[in-house]
């Protein structure tokens, strides 16, 4: 009799501990789940930071402009404007956290303040003005969604990385230098062009900042006067500042930029040293950004 119990107790004992494990392993998810907080990001540099801290899984929608990694194209919105939110489109997704950029019109901050009324966490992501900012950024928002230890990483990974391009760039220019190559040659001033309507960065920007980490000169830094970073200059300056490379986000090319009545004078011009960008990459403040350092370094060096 007690052979027959312990034989037909395997069986019951097997799913027991089955049902234990499972049960383990579903209730993190379910304590999880339950805690999670609902996130509306409409901040593609947020959306790609929070992906990065494993977040995403507290993401419920995101903005049209947020598309990466993959898995956050899959929560656009084309409602989502983040500049001027719906408020009614925002809480239809019942969220606990909105993340908004920080260029916000009046429309915009009127929809953070009545958000705000309806009792939804607001942070405004605000771009930051160098790489510090961008560190801080990225830790301000791990600790604001409990992902403070996965921020610490990320930030401590973007550190070494950049830091190593860097000085790897430093050092193959002091090398040149010591062979009386003169380091790179062509002038060490650019011109970064926003929009085709000449709207440029200066140094005092996130992207400018990660130029001057090279040493190069911004011809726009004169032209400040709004103080908001983004100038707006004249084609004669540009001309007359005759920059040894120009880069460009607004989808224009060497051959549209040659065209320009009097460009064909400016030294980036004249020695092909005109550089398309991913505009994504320099202008938010995620892990990407890395990839952004090694684009501008490889840059400076193939023209080398």
């Amino acid at each position: 009799m007690k052979h027959l119990i312990k034989v037909a107790g395997v069986p019951i004992l097997l799913c027991v501990a089955v049902f234990l494990v499972l049960e383990w392993i579903g209730s993190i998810d379910f304590i999880r789940t339950e805690d999670r907080l609902r996130i509306v990001s409409l901040s593609p540099s947020a959306t790609e930071i929070l992906y990065s801290l494993g977040a995403g899984v507290d993401v419920v929608a995101v903005d049209p402009y947020s598309d990466y990694p993959e898995a956050a194209r899959k929560k656009k919105d084309q409602d989502l404007d983040g500049a001027s939110p719906e408020v009614k489109d925002v809480m239809a997704y019942e969220p606990d956290l909105v993340i908004v950029p920080g260029y916000q019109g009046p429309e915009g901050e009127e929809a953070v303040t009545d958000l705000r009324e309806r009792k939804v966490d607001v942070l405004v992501d605000s771009a930051p003005r160098d790489l510090e900012g961008a560190y801080l950024a990225i830790q301000d928002l791990g600790d604001k969604v409990d992902r403070s230890n996965e921020a610490r990483k990320v930030v401590g990974s973007m550190k070494s990385k950049i830091d190593e391009i860097v000085a790897e760039a430093d050092a193959v220019r002091k090398e040149a230098e010591g062979e009386g190559k003169g380091g790179r040659d062509g002038k060490s001033s650019y011109y970064h062009e926003v929009d085709s309507n000449y709207i440029s960065l200066t140094s005092r920007t996130f992207a400018g900042s990660i130029y001057s980490l090279f040493g190069l000169e911004n011809i726009a830094d004169q032209y400040e006067e709004a103080g908001n970073g983004y100038p707006t200059l004249k084609a004669a300056e540009i001309i007359s500042a005759d920059p040894g490379m120009i880069f460009l986000v607004d989808g224009q090319t060497l051959e549209t930029v040659r065209a320009r009545a009097g460009w064909h004078k400016i030294s980036a011009v004249r020695e092909g040293k005109v550089v398309e960008l991913n505009g994504d990459l320099c202008s938010r403040w995620g892990p990407r950004l890395v990839d952004f350092v090694r684009e501008v370094s490889e840059i400076l060096d193939a023209g080398s």
